[in-house]
C-alpha cells in the first residue's frame, strides 16, 4: 500500500520510495527531469505515459501504482503514479554513470 505522509514523501509497506523527480536528483542528472525521463524512454527503461517496462518492475525498481482520490462532485478518480525504489536509485545511479561516461567518450572519438 502506497501511502504519503504530511511532507509529501511517499512510502510503500513503511520503505521509502521517491518520484521520478526526486530520483533525477538522488543521482545527480545533469540535465534535469524532462530530459530523464526522455532519455530513460530512448534507453527502454520508461515507455510511453512514462509507464515502467515490465523488466524494471519485476526486479524491483519500479512501482507503479493508481492513487485513488474523490472529486468535488463525489466521482471517484485514480491517478496513475511512478514511484522508485531505494534498489531502483542504487541501480540508476551506476546505471547513468556508466551511460553517460560512454557517450562521452564516443564525442569525445569522433
Amino acid at each position: 500500500m502506497i501511502t504519503k505522509d504530511e511532507h509529501g514523501q511517499y512510502y510503500q509497506n513503511g520503505k521509502l520510495v521517491f518520484t521520478l523527480g526526486q530520483l533525477c536528483k538522488l543521482i545527480d542528472y545533469p540535465f534535469g527531469r524532462n530530459i530523464m525521463i526522455r532519455d530513460f524512454k530512448q534507453w527502454g527503461i520508461l515507455l510511453k505515459r512514462n509507464e515502467p517496462s515490465e523488466r524494471m518492475k519485476a526486479k524491483g525498481y519500479f512501482i507503479y501504482h493508481f492513487l485513488e482520490f474523490n472529486t468535488k462532485s463525489g466521482v471517484k478518480m485514480g491517478q496513475p503514479i511512478v514511484l522508485v525504489s531505494i534498489e531502483g536509485v542504487v541501480y540508476f545511479k551506476k546505471f547513468v554513470k556508466r551511460k553517460l561516461a560512454t557517450i562521452n567518450q564516443d564525442k569525445v572519438e569522433n
